[in-house]
């Protein structure tokens, strides 16, 4: 998995020039449930760096999910990392349509802490450092298709984050600085009924025109989706 996330780290350089991103967007939980009692976990490396999910169906409609994000960079021989680590709360609902097609929504609250620092050339070396605490609110609508052998959909999130305390350039601030993201990610699985190869390739689109704070834009990640149904006991 930690190769796997540097590779994913060095595919986002190239298309990509950022300074401290501060707000890395976790991977979207998608679970995709059916019935009551069904379980789903998921881990993921990429551009967030590992993430850990679950979700619950607590009744053929409502479902729950907790999701965890966490990277982790040497800052003592690396100038240029992201570390952060990411906890979230979800609820929501969601329904089968003909067996095959999956439409939820969800809605949670989540909070962190985040560490960045990047040097650049300009007259001379120059290095960046940043970090902060942060809360984020979300709305997602998951619509797509599943069956024993391959999943796909899409899922648009809207995240507010809330930066409540950060250091940028030197400087503290103990004042607000929130804005709004749009964040619409395609994903896939291939595999078996109980555990699937699972890709997801996004951007995270910054709503507000005055936020001066780095963020990552580019979501993706590649990793395992695990489902047991209550059927299957």
């Amino acid at each position: 998995m930690y190769n796997l996330q540097k590779i994913c780290w060095l595919f986002l350089s190239v298309f990509v020039v950022s300074c401290a991103p501060l707000y890395v967007p976790n991977v979207v939980n998608s679970p995709m449930l059916s019935e009551k009692g069904e379980v789903n976990a998921s881990i993921h490396a990429g551009t967030s760096g590992f993430d850990v999910q679950t979700a619950y169906a607590m009744t053929d409609h409502i479902g729950i999910m907790i999701n965890g994000s966490f990277a982790s960079k040497d800052s003592s021989t690396d100038t240029d990392y992201h570390e952060h680590k990411f906890g979230e709360f979800g609820c929501g609902y969601f329904t089968s349509i003909d067996n095959v097609f999956r439409f939820s929504t969800f809605a949670g609250l989540g909070m962190g802490k985040a560490n960045a620092s990047d040097t650049y050339e300009f007259f001379g070396d120059h290095e960046l450092t940043a970090w902060g605490y942060y809360n984020r609110f979300f709305v997602q609508t998951s619509i797509g298709a599943a069956t024993d052998f391959f999943d796909a959909g899409l899922c648009l999130r809207g995240s507010y984050v809330n930066f409540y305390r950060f250091e940028y350039g030197s400087l503290e601030h103990n004042k607000n600085k929130d804005n709004f993201f749009l964040e619409p990610v395609l994903f896939a699985r291939v595999g078996w009924k109980m555990i699937k190869v699972q890709s997801q390739i996004g951007f995270s689109y910054s709503v507000t025109k005055n936020w001066d704070l780095d963020y990552q834009p580019i979501i993706f990640s590649f990793g395992l989706c695990f489902r047991l149904n209550k059927s299957d006991l």
